[in-house]
């Protein structure tokens, strides 16, 4: 067919003959055995060709036709499928005489199935290709090809537009693949532009092997020259080869191909970091401009939040800037400055912080929040439509389908249909197919959000591809959304564990005590040489080290900035495992204060738990704490910590199992406000410090070992001290409601029921017996002297009763029993007995 259309175009001035013949041939090669031969003649009586052309006939995209009339492309590919069979192609032709082509195939007698046996199957990969070629075909060409490799592909026919959109996104794309002659901007000038912005691969296509050699190439800084036509195992092998190249380097920073971004991977070992002084000056001029980004960074974060999006906004490079920022510290920035007010920062944001926001944002556990979902769909096509169309076309397929389904409703009209048969609400961008927007938001603003963006986003689509339109349309109404919702929430997963946010059930094993033995075990290496990684260390979880403990007193002491900087990323991965094991979502600066100060808590504990070993070395407190958290995982030493606490409770729990007051069937009120408050908390999953809103909350986490002490204290020593007490002073409760019994009143109505000579079991006294009691004992404590003596009497009341000596209870519950009595004075000290009311007698069981 290829041939034929050279002929008709070579005749179609002057008109002509054009002769096709098929024959089988028998040719005799130097003596050698006769081979047979199909030979394909084609022979026309046009314009003929040059001998200055004739040399160049077999040339990919050498062409002496119109630009209208072909590419170039035709005998060239001729030439190589002839040249796969074995074959051979002959062209004869003069000026003004025309031109005869013979094409010879060798005649295969049998058929044969070829050895495929050294083929190789093309290489595949994931990543983002920019792929720029001024010939609409080839670019189409080029893009299906590189799809079929699993590559996400993004075209452009005019160089200009594209280093203006990689200008704009700078990190979006991993490879740039380019032709070399194009009008207007040349491949290596195109190049040139793109690596002013980034350093980036770069593959080179072209035609014409003259116009540029592989040494010119590379000065240019391309990685692989690939000469056309594009095949698809050249362009995979070529693909990979720059992959490798780039795996060879052994930096810190790993290119990933298998993600839509590149990630990287902190580890603590010496191993991944170089000495500077074996840089590259482009590796020495990335890290300076890294650093001078950091320090920016810093004086930002410092700033009041009405203060932050401006200074971004005026830096002369806003959008290097703001992709600078750690996923996190931007999720913070975004959600401190105000989701509102942020939409200029939203536009200069990258894929990979989108997606952060929707991953942390927009589910709770593992269901999908359709109204999140829609105000950050309607956020991004308002700050940057472009990103958006390829970010939700590209990546987030698995979102944008069970949303369409979620919220259109779509009917395709037939040819012979009134679309007014459709109902109200119904409307259409091509007469075919007809969406409207479901009525099932009861938020007003929401709504009106969902239905501006699904309004752009499918006038953009259409606008964009008409097929994409149809097939998004399409398969929208063919997915299972339960599914859909569960594959996305695994990618989410998948990347927030990069994070620091692995699931549940992994990150709960924060909370696993380990032991001060265990430890020695797991040692951490962390490096003293100027280390060559790009990756903005995150700054928001740091930041808010407010408070002095032991943990942040530990960290003024180091001043080698390398090691600081593995420590704070190795802090903000703490924090963002205590999240995920918490089940929280974190939005704001005094959430993320409540999770930082619960990390310094435990991990100040763990360090004074470690502390054994300061008693041997002859250094400083804080300063030996400097050196454990150099030595041991921050993780670890949290765990250290958080066993302290758990050893309270599961101490607790044990007691609890045997004491008197749980055999009794009392409740956990029996103990009264303070001492069911230190119960309480220690009985907790995770057990809680009773702060009893002393810092103004009522629970809150142990923050340093004073508190573990504290909270042991009033466990041991008055609680099972009490609770041993009552068990050895063999008590009957009878028929007295167990929900008005405390641990005070019982006690004491039995001591006044003894006073007044009562039977001695746990039951109400009458009003005027009280009286009696109230009197005397009144009379009794009003003078120091006289008050001794009824605590006295108490006390050796107490010390029959339980067969424990007095020397012994005012050792242990001394301290209880003056706190108690002094109770009593507060609170009957200025009642008269005519004005006592069983209703507000609360020490003592009254009918």
């Amino acid at each position: 067919m290829n041939l034929c259309t050279n002929a008709i175009h070579a005749m179609e001035e002057k008109g002509g003959i054009l002769k096709v013949s098929l024959a089988n041939v028998a040719i005799r090669d130097d003596g050698s055995s006769e081979r047979h031969y199909v030979r394909l003649n084609v022979r026309d009586t046009g314009v003929g060709i040059s001998p200055e052309a004739m040399e160049k006939v077999f040339d990919p995209y050498f062409t002496t036709k119109a630009p209208d009339k072909g590419t170039g492309l035709g005998l060239a590919i001729v030439h190589r499928i002839v040249q796969s069979h074995n074959g051979v192609i002959r062209i004869g032709s003069k000026p003004d005489e025309g031109t005869d082509i013979e094409i010879l195939f060798p005649m295969v007698e049998k058929y044969v199935h070829p050895d495929t046996g050294n083929l190789e199957a093309p290489a595949t990969g994931k990543g983002h290709i920019l792929f720029v070629d001024d010939e609409e075909l080839l670019a189409d060409v080029g893009k299906h090809l590189l799809e079929k490799l699993g590559y996400t592909v993004t075209t452009f026919k005019e160089p200009t537009e594209s280093s203006c959109s990689f200008k704009s996104q700078p990190d979006v794309f991993d490879i740039l693949i380019t032709d070399m002659d194009m009008p207007d901007m040349n491949g290596v000038q195109l190049i040139r532009e793109i690596l002013k912005i980034r350093q980036i691969p770069v593959i080179i296509t072209t035609g014409f092997s003259e116009n540029i050699t592989r040494e010119e190439a590379a000065k240019s800084g391309v990685s692989e020259l690939l000469m056309k036509p594009l095949t698809l195992h050249d362009l995979a092998a070529s693909v990979q080869k720059v992959i490798k190249r780039i795996a060879s380097f052994e930096i810190c920073r790993r290119f990933f191909l298998l993600t839509i971004t590149a990630y990287f991977i902190i580890e603590f070992n010496s191993s991944v970091f170089r000495n500077i002084n074996n840089m590259t000056e482009h590796d020495k001029t990335a890290l300076q401009r890294a650093e001078s980004l950091s320090a920016q960074r810093q004086d930002i974060l410092s700033l009041a939040s009405d203060k932050k999006a401006d200074a971004i906004l005026d830096y002369p490079h806003p959008a290097a800037l703001v992709h600078s920022f750690p996923e996190g510290d931007f999720h913070f920035l975004i959600h401190e400055i105000g989701i509102g007010d942020s939409l200029e920062l939203l536009g200069l944001a990258s894929e990979r912080q989108w997606e952060y926001l929707t991953d942390i944002d927009i589910w709770k556990k593992d269901m999908l929040e359709i109204n999140s979902l829609t105000r950050w769909l309607y956020l991004f096509i308002s700050a940057n439509p472009k990103q958006t169309m390829r970010w939700c076309l590209d990546k987030k397929t698995e979102l944008i389908e069970p949303y369409l389904f979620h919220n259109i409703d779509l009917t395709i009209r037939e040819h012979d249909q009134d679309p007014s048969d459709f109902g109200d609400g119904f409307f259409t961008f091509d007469d075919i197919f007809y969406v409207r927007f479901k009525d099932n938001i009861s938020d007003v603003e929401v709504r009106e959000q969902r239905d501006e963006f699904l309004h752009e986003f499918l006038k953009r689509l259409i606008d964009y591809n008409h097929e994409e339109f149809q097939y998004i349309l399409m398969e929208s109404f063919g997915v299972i959304p339960s599914e859909s919702e569960e594959e996305a929430w695994r990618l989410r997963n998948i990347r927030l564990a990069e994070k620091g946010f692995v699931p549940f059930y992994e990150a709960v094993g924060i909370y696993q005590p380990v032991s001060v033995r265990e430890l020695n075990t797991r040692v951490k290496r962390l490096s003293r040489i100027r280390n060559d990684s790009f990756l903005p260390v995150p700054m928001y979880a740091i930041n808010e080290l407010g408070e002095d403990n032991l943990f942040t007193r530990a960290l003024t002491i180091i001043n080698i900035e390398d090691i600081l900087h593995q420590i704070q990323s190795e802090f903000a991965s703490l924090c963002n495992h205590i999240i995920s094991a918490d089940g929280k979502t974190i939005r704001d600066k005094d959430s993320l204060k409540s999770v930082v100060r619960k990390a310094c808590g435990y991990l100040s504990i763990g360090l004074e738990q470690l502390d054994d070993k300061h008693k041997k070395a002859d250094m400083p407190k804080d300063r030996f704490a400097a050196a454990l958290i150099q030595r041991y995982h921050l993780n670890d030493i949290f765990r250290v910590g958080y066993g302290q606490a758990m050893k309270l409770r599961w101490q607790a729990e044990k007691w609890r199992k045997s004491c008197w007051f749980e055999n009794a069937g009392l409740p956990l009120a029996f103990w009264e406000e303070e001492w069911l408050g230190v119960l309480g908390g220690l009985l907790l999953q995770k057990p809680l410090y009773f702060d009893n809103y002393k810092t103004g909350v009522i629970y809150r986490e142990f923050q340093s070992s004073d508190d573990i002490a504290e909270s042991s204290a009033a466990f041991e020593k008055k609680i099972m001290a009490f609770d041993n007490l009552l068990s050895r002073m063999n008590i009957r409760l009878g028929k007295v409601s167990r929900n008005r019994l405390s641990c005070k009143n019982l006690i004491l109505t039995l001591w006044a029921r003894h006073h007044l000579n009562m039977p001695e079991e746990v039951s109400a006294i009458g009003l005027d017996e009280f009286a009696k009691f109230f009197n005397e004992l009144w009379i009794t404590i009003q003078t120091p002297q006289s008050a001794s003596r009824a605590k006295q009497a108490f006390l050796s009341w107490i010390s029959d009763k339980s067969n424990i000596s007095s020397d012994e209870l005012t050792q242990t519950l001394g301290q209880c029993f003056e706190l108690m009595f002094g109770e009593i004075e507060s609170e009957y000290g200025e009642v008269s007995q005519k004005n006592l009311d069983r209703r507000y007698i609360r020490l003592f069981l009254v009918k």
